[in-house]
């Protein structure tokens, strides 16, 4: 009896173990469930923005072929830089499917690392330019050759540029460059905001969990650090991050000498209102406002715009336009904040709203003054048939 009784305790044991284990890792399997669906959701956004300025500005550039051929021009090189902007995102989609798992082939070959660092600053230069960012480069003379792969060396260092790029305004991102026979370091260092240690360790993983505040804010789907880390593993390196809010950050890549085995104006503005009143446009993205304003201009609206929440409210209240349209992914959540401004004012109230934005929130419709929501990229179309709507729904 005493052995069934010890036997079955052992059983019971060894069950409440299982059971324990099972459940870790379900909670795993739901963390990384839920690490998945914030990345979609942020590539989802960062591929439409592109997408809705190469679509938005072609059907305009087809509707002004034979206009100001400067206006033209300028316009053309809006898509090719959101192309490339594209090109881009889709390339870090499928390094990260190449450097998960499975270990990609190195191209060894001996490689200038000044002329790396050039080529990435380079590459960089008129994101930086359109942030007021300074570029500098400083290093040593005869830093001599190293034997590794210049590609994936280059794509490291083109991450690591960028992130510091895109979270420094007005500011320094200098890139230092060092070497003592057996490896060469890239020290890249900016005079941004900062990041908190939270902030960091998100940047540094490819499905970042919780808050993407970081990302709305500044940009980018949080792929960049991740990369460059894995990259520069690749390599034989490393790569280390130092930062703090309101100090800038410096990420140090070091890789060995030789690897193992082979500005848009924030408003646009029309003084007198078009026949059919005034439209007031909110986005913080500069090409997104020129595109619906355009668009609008087309429609019959006198258009003025907005990029931030505060900035919208005080327009809201001076113009008390005939339409209001609002992009929900505003930095810090204004968009929310405008749309319980607007139904808390009893002279702004019965403003039509109508959501144009990459996020899409079905339950969205008639909540908060929404009267109609348009998903980006902004089809002519539907919006021509939105605004039929909404004036049938007015009179």
């Amino acid at each position: 009896m005493l052995e069934g009784a010890d036997e079955a305790a052992r059983l019971e044991l060894r069950v409440a173990a299982l059971e324990g284990e099972l459940r870790e890792a379900l909670e795993r399997a739901r963390e990384a469930q839920e690490a998945r669906r914030h990345f979609v959701a942020a590539v989802s956004h960062e591929l439409r923005t592109p997408l809705n300025t190469i679509l938005g500005f072609s059907e305009l550039l087809l509707e002004e072929a034979t206009r100001d051929g400067l206006s033209t021009a300028r316009r053309l090189a809006k898509i090719h830089d959101a192309g490339r902007s594209l090109l881009g995102l889709v390339n870090d989609l499928l390094d990260v499917s190449r450097t998960e798992g499975t270990s990609p082939d190195l191209h060894l070959v001996d490689t200038d690392p000044l002329a790396v660092a050039r080529e990435a600053l380079s590459l960089q230069r008129s994101h930086a330019e359109e942030r007021g960012n300074r570029l500098v480069l400083d290093a040593p003379d005869g830093m001599g050759m190293v034997r590794t792969d210049a590609v994936k060396l280059r794509r490291a260092l083109v991450h690591v540029l960028s992130n510091a790029v895109r979270f420094t305004h007005e500011g320094t991102v200098a890139l230092a460059l060092a070497s003592d026979g057996d490896e060469v370091t890239f020290t890249v260092t900016d005079t941004g905001v900062g990041m908190t240690e939270a902030e960091l360790q998100a940047l540094t993983r490819p499905f970042p969990l919780g808050d993407l505040e970081p990302f709305r804010t500044h940009g980018g789907a949080g792929l960049g650090l991740a990369l460059a880390d894995r990259l520069c593993a690749l390599l034989g390196g490393s790569l280390a991050l130092q930062s703090a809010p309101g100090k800038g950050t410096t990420a140090t890549l070091r890789v060995p000498a030789l690897a193992p085995r082979e500005s848009v104006p924030a408003r646009v503005s029309t003084p007198e209102p078009g026949p059919r009143g005034t439209a007031l446009v909110v986005d913080d993205d500069g090409c997104a406002r020129e595109i619906l304003a355009a668009m609008l201009t087309h429609e019959g609206y006198g258009v003025r715009a907005a990029a931030t929440g505060p900035e919208a409210l005080e327009l809201l209240r001076t113009l008390r336009p005939s339409l209001l349209t609002v992009d929900l992914l505003l930095p810090g959540g204004d968009a929310w904040s405008v749309l319980s401004t607007l139904q808390a004012d009893p002279a702004l109230r019965e403003v039509p709203v109508l959501v144009v934005s990459a996020l899409e929130v079905p339950s969205l419709r008639r909540t908060r003054g929404v009267r109609r929501s348009l998903l980006k990229p902004v089809d002519r179309a539907e919006l021509s048939a939105a605004l039929r709507s909404l004036t049938e729904e007015v009179r």
